[in-house]
């Protein structure tokens, strides 16, 4: 097993990156992102946006949770907190301020850095690099379950529970990791069980079963959801209330996403074992997170092609046009020292 690749994983991979670079690239029709003047409505687009987020995100952590369980599982590699720190801080916190840096220099201005306040957004991670903070602490929190070694039935149903009343907010990551807690640990035990799950989750009976229940499901939640955020909440009882219900009301999406997402990765899992795309966006994934949101700002807010491309074909070519640059970038970068260690 020491050598053996996850292709399920490489897979997952893909589907996330897909579905995360084309949800900033419609979120200026999902209201997600502030909609230039020049843009208009697009219904289409503002459904493939809003289910582009429904789930991907959770996804991203799942495979996290997966990889960890592979190693501590799998491969045995038990490390202390000190090492653990270290290696995180490396992969996760290195590159989050790093690029928060150049984030701030797109967005804003270098002189937010002197002020406390400044500061400490930034030290929650800046624009999309709020994830890595966010990981950061969820792999330090499951070193720490690991070693209570708690039924995992029960710690599925105590984390959700924690899911649906944390809040995120900015809390140096601590905030949004307890809120995807749950789906590290989703991903940690799927892993741990794969044996047994595989074959039930990956059968084309229940994954047409769970897209069916999606599709369903999906634009009644989606709409709600639109409802219950809280936009324009005054006090701090009513932001609470506000985000317990956009908690409950996303789960299902998000659990029913995952369970297809994989069910379809193990499924095809043999078809494109010894397929080197697959496994060359996989291993660009990371490269392509850090790159492409500062692609689509600039071509959304600092360039004129909104203004020369037509509202129907902007999401299109946004999505080419970042991922080609992303690709570059991801090249010029591995071939230096740092590059490597924090894109691969």
């Amino acid at each position: 097993m020491q050598n053996k690749r996850l292709v399920e994983i490489d897979i997952l991979r893909v589907l996330c990156i897909s579905l995360l670079i084309s949800d900033h690239s419609f979120a200026i029709y999902s209201n997600t992102w502030t909609k230039p003047e020049c843009i208009d409505n697009i219904t289409l687009y503002y459904w493939i946006g809003k289910f582009c987020q429904s789930f991907m995100l959770p996804l991203w952590v799942f495979i996290s949770g997966f990889l960890w369980s592979y190693q501590v599982i799998g491969l045995e590699r038990t490390s202390n907190l000190y090492t653990l720190l270290s290696k995180k801080t490396h992969k996760l916190l290195l590159p989050c301020y790093l690029f928060g840096v150049a984030y701030i220099l797109l967005i804003g201005e270098l002189s937010d850095l002197i002020t406390l306040k400044g500061i400490y957004y930034y030290l929650c991670g800046v624009g999309h690099l709020w994830f890595l903070p966010m990981l950061f602490w969820a792999f330090i929190f499951s070193y720490f379950i690991q070693k209570f070694r708690i039924n995992d039935t029960l710690l599925l149903i105590v984390l959700f529970v924690i899911s649906i009343v944390s809040w995120n907010i900015a809390s140096l990551g601590i905030g949004n990791a307890l809120y995807y807690l749950f789906y590290f640990q989703f991903g940690f035990i799927c892993f741990k069980y794969r044996d047994r799950i595989n074959p039930i989750l990956s059968n084309w009976t229940y994954i047409i079963l769970a897209i069916t229940l999606f599709i369903v499901i999906f634009p009644y939640l989606t709409s709600y959801l639109e409802v219950v955020t809280p936009s324009n909440v005054n006090t701090i009882s009513e932001r609470a209330i506000s985000q317990i219900k956009m908690h409950i009301i996303s789960a299902p999406c998000q659990i029913l996403g995952i369970v297809i997402c994989y069910g379809i990765a193990v499924r095809f899992q043999p078809i494109v074992i010894n397929s080197k795309i697959i496994s060359q966006i996989a291993a660009y994934s990371f490269g392509l997170y850090i790159f492409h949101q500062f692609i689509l700002i600039w071509l959304y807010y600092h360039s004129s092609i909104p203004t020369v491309i037509v509202s129907g074909l902007l999401p299109w070519i946004a999505i080419i046009i970042t991922i080609s640059i992303s690709a570059i970038l991801i090249k010029i970068s591995i071939h230096t020292k740092l590059g490597r260690k924090i894109l691969l």
